[in-house]
């Protein structure tokens, strides 16, 4: 079958045409999650069986209508691997993997595509019975292989930028085939676990003193490579004319003259271990080739102080470590805006993509209360409580505490309260059966270590094959067997919840219980068990507290009414800011519609709230300014105490401390005198009497155990 073509008059979609194209050839073809470059489906069937046509064209016009198409590498699709050198970003993939053809041998002409991205990947075929690996930086940094179980996104499909991959021309399916690997290429990325031995009759490693090649390790082949490099771009910065004979020949007598010299000042041989003038002339050959691209770019940034040859680091003397070359450093500026992805928020300033969000909370707060309609709200992309999720999310709940049919019972009546259709989410919103068995971290008892189990490799599958965007986690206590009040053990704990949040790109929400005495709290990270830890661990950190006594007080809520309201702060958001003000809810009773013939549950269920009367739209901050002045009493024209306090009583507007709540919220004179009379009956603001020129007088102090936010 020829590659297809772009046909408009074609019944058939592009993108079938080339599945099928692809699944001709021998690969296993499976489409990909739509908008991302992951499987859209669970694919460890695939790893050793390849779908036909008929599968392919099901899914891709069915479910994955929209989707691309990916490659499972490896031996069920003919032993093909990619070398996947990575680039944006600040990574060097394109350039360390010329580095590696320099130091050996150019890559054959094969397929090779262009990732939305920016980066390649070049295809190969591996002799039967080698085993590929797959992982990062095998074959330098930045340049990634996907062998045995990887997978790779395949042109035409459609990468997260918008932007298409690509053929690239002259190296598509059209005009050449897949090449074999090269035996030096194979000897990097041969994964020697189950892999018979290799076609290529390399020297073997001898005592760490010779590489696979059979060439020594002493960063003399390192130093060559980098002579050559410095003295094209030192060329290029003089002389930006194409290249001659009679240049490169320069080129290469400086570059050795100088290799010489050093190798014969430190008593080194030459002769017989590979590094003669043939190599040297090899290596030109290649790095010349990128006279227009790579060396033209080099030679256009400021030039280094010293000559070309005092650039280049000399390799170690013998018996001496090489020196360390893997810290990467790369100019921060000039920066493009455009250029920087935005933070992969899914509810802004509160979970994001890849890390873990924490929420501290006492016993009866309504901490999961809170976390599910959180989880409702993602699961259908809907505004709530002030929170705006940038799409529609698929959610895992693991609450330990409650069993399933409770879940199900507050799910039906938030999902009530909130208005959501339920078809809306059936696909997006998931519990775990038996949360009582997640257990990723158990701590060792004489040692103190804790130790990763082997269900983190299970539940970062299973978070994969069924695409979750959030995990919430509740209580999080209850997912390692340790101590919780241990900062080491919560600790890795938490590190072990990053990781998944990491290997998954999804969310991880932890509910965790506050310590002892953690009254007046709120908004304080401090307030978690093991805070340091945890603090460490977590991007973003919030606290969920009942309504305290001076809080009712300010509110005008009644004793008897203070526990049905709960507020959640900001304490800790080391990605945005934080906002200083508090969310309030109110916990409803909301009829789960069970009844039959026994009388149906009721649920509990969260309501965004607002402070009524004359507090609506008025902040605790801006309440205990006021307070703070009608306290300091009365102050003369510098700004100085006079010792005069503001009068309880509305006989002098001047001096009354109504006028202090008129001022600070720019309210009527009634709406004052009722705040005013409402903190004198709970004790907030009292009456003293005290002396003012030889006279006595009534005056006005403020209670600070009651105001807003002080403890209950």
């Amino acid at each position: 079958m020829a590659a297809p073509m772009s046909d408009p008059a074609s019944d058939i979609p592009l993108i079938i045409q080339w599945a099928n194209f692809y699944a001709d050839k021998g690969f296993s073809v499976i489409p990909t999650a739509v908008g991302e470059k992951r499987p859209g489906l669970p694919w460890e069937v695939w790893q050793k069986e390849r779908p036909d046509k008929n599968q392919i064209l099901l899914w891709l016009t069915g479910l994955y209508r929209s989707s691309g198409i990916g490659l499972v590498t490896g031996a069920v699709s003919g032993n093909i691997f990619v070398v996947d050198p990575d680039a944006g970003e600040g990574k060097q993939g394109l350039e360390n993997l010329d580095d590696v053809q320099m130091m050996h041998d150019d890559l054959p002409t094969t397929w090779s595509s262009k990732t939305g991205g920016g980066g390649r990947h070049y295809f190969f075929r591996a002799p039967p019975g080698i085993r590929i690996k797959t992982g990062k930086n095998i074959v330098a940094q930045d340049v990634d292989v996907r062998g045995e179980g990887g997978f790779l996104v395949l042109p035409p499909s459609i990468h997260p930028s918008g932007r298409s991959y690509e053929w690239i021309p002259g190296l598509d399916p059209a005009t050449t085939a897949i090449a074999e690997a090269p035996d030096w290429l194979l000897t990097i990325v041969r994964d020697d676990e189950g892999t018979t031995p290799s076609r290529s009759d390399s020297p073997p490693v001898s005592g760490g003193d010779f590489n696979a090649f059979g060439r020594r390790i002493d960063g003399r082949e390192e130093y060559m490579r980098d002579l050559l490099w410095a003295r094209l771009i030192e060329e290029r910065r003089t002389c930006p004319f194409p290249l001659t004979q009679d240049v490169l020949e320069k080129v290469l007598a400086d570059c050795w003259s100088v290799f010489e010299r050093k190798a014969k000042a430190r008593g080194e041989s030459l002769a017989g271990d590979g590094r003669g003038v043939d190599e040297m002339r090899r290596k030109l050959k290649y790095a010349a080739k990128k006279w227009d691209t790579r060396i033209a770019a080099e030679a256009g940034k400021p030039r280094p102080a010293g000559t070309w040859e005092e650039e280049v680091r000399e390799p170690p003397k013998q018996g001496e470590a090489p020196p360390l070359t893997t810290i990467n450093i790369v100019a921060a500026f000039p920066i493009d805006p455009q250029t920087i992805p935005p933070r992969p928020w899914i509810i802004p300033g509160l979970l994001i993509r890849n890390h873990v969000s924490v929420l501290v909370a006492p016993p009866g707060a309504g901490k999961s209360l809170l976390t599910l309609q959180v989880g409702l709200m993602a699961s259908v992309g809907m505004q709530w409580a002030g929170w705006v999720p940038r799409k529609q999310s698929r959610v895992l709940v693991i609450n330990s505490e409650d069993d399933t049919d409770e879940m199900r019972r507050r799910l039906v009546a938030a999902a009530a309260v909130m208005k959501i259709d339920q078809a809306l989410i059936a696909d997006n919103i998931f519990l775990a059966a038996d949360p009582e068995t997640i257990v990723i971290a158990r701590t060792e008892p004489k040692t103190k270590a804790v130790l990763r189990t082997p269900l983190v490799n299970e539940l970062i599958k299973v978070v994969q094959d069924l695409r979750i965007d959030i995990i919430v986690v509740d209580p999080f206590a209850e997912t390692f067997e340790g101590d919780e009040n241990s900062n080491s053990e919560l600790k890795w704990a938490a590190i072990l919840w990053r990781e998944i949040a990491r290997k998954t790109r999804c969310s991880v929400f932890l509910v965790h219980h506050t310590r002892k005495y953690s009254a007046g709290m709120t908004g304080d990270a401090d307030a978690a068990r093991g805070a340091g830890a945890l603090i460490g661990v977590a991007r973003v950190v919030s606290t969920l507290f009942a309504m305290s006594d001076a809080e009712a007080e300010v509110f005008g809520v009644l004793p008897d009414q203070r526990h049905r309201y709960v507020r959640f702060d900001d304490a800790k958001a080391n990605l945005n800011l934080i906002t200083g003000e508090a969310r309030w809810f109110e916990k409803v009773s909301q009829p789960v519609g069970n009844a039959g013939l026994l009388p149906g549950d009721d649920a509990g269920v969260l309501v965004p709230w607002s402070p009524p009367g004359v507090f609506d739209g008025t902040s605790i901050q801006t309440l205990n300014q006021i307070l703070d002045v009608m306290n300091a009493g009365i102050l003369d024209d510098d700004g100085r105490p006079t010792g005069a306090l503001y009068s309880p009583y509305k006989r002098s507007t001047k001096r009354w401390a109504g006028s202090v709540i008129s001022d600070g919220l720019g309210c009527s004179e009634e709406r004052s005198a009722k705040i005013l009379k409402t903190w004198m009956e709970t004790g907030l603001v009292f009456e003293v009497e005290y002396s003012d020129s030889k006279q006595s007088r009534k005056g006005v102090k403020v209670d600070f155990s009651k105001r807003p936010g002080a403890p209950a």
